[in-house]
């Protein structure tokens, strides 16, 4: 399997901690990339994005910078006469509404933006105290596998769970 990772703005820090993470982690495990492609969090950088794959791109599993994105990726692998899941597995992150709703539905990242809140704050009053910051509990992100997938990463965990 080949992977694609595209990318959100290059100017917010969070896209380019998740371009880097995408890049160690193909390192460290060999898969093969096709690179990363730089897009601007829309559905069109999506769709722009698989329009412009060469012939025999597929099958590919594209990690999109959000839902947004995977969105356009879905769109343009059905232009190109692909299936998703099959030709292509393409996963998003936010979990917007719209993700579970489309066909096929898209398997995102979730973030628990209220423990985020929460876990920011208790480091701000640490830090204005001059205390250490307070060890984190527990991660803020689970996956939620939907049909962009189908079985290919969410073989042991049920739809909609971590």
């Amino acid at each position: 399997m080949r992977f694609l990772h595209i990318t959100g703005a290059l100017d917010y820090r969070s896209t380019r901690a998740r371009r880097d993470a995408y890049l160690v982690t193909i390192e460290k495990l060999g898969l093969q990339s096709l690179g990363v492609i730089e897009g601007d969090w829309t559905g069109e950088s999506g769709l722009n994005a698989i329009r412009n794959l060469p012939e025999g791109a597929a099958p590919l599993a594209v990690i999109a910078s959000n839902d947004l994105v995977a969105t356009g990726v879905v769109r343009g692998a059905l232009e190109r006469g692909w299936t998703v899941p099959g030709d292509l597995y393409v996963t998003g992150w936010d979990d917007l509404d719209s993700s579970a709703l489309q066909v096929p539905s898209i398997t995102t990242v979730s973030l628990d933006y209220q423990r985020l809140g929460s876990r920011s704050v208790q480091r701000l009053v640490a830090a204005l105290r001059g205390e250490p910051a307070p060890a984190p509990e527990g991660g803020l992100q689970r996956i939620i596998w939907r049909e962009s997938t189908g079985d290919f990463l969410s073989a042991k965990t049920p739809q909609g769970k971590d």
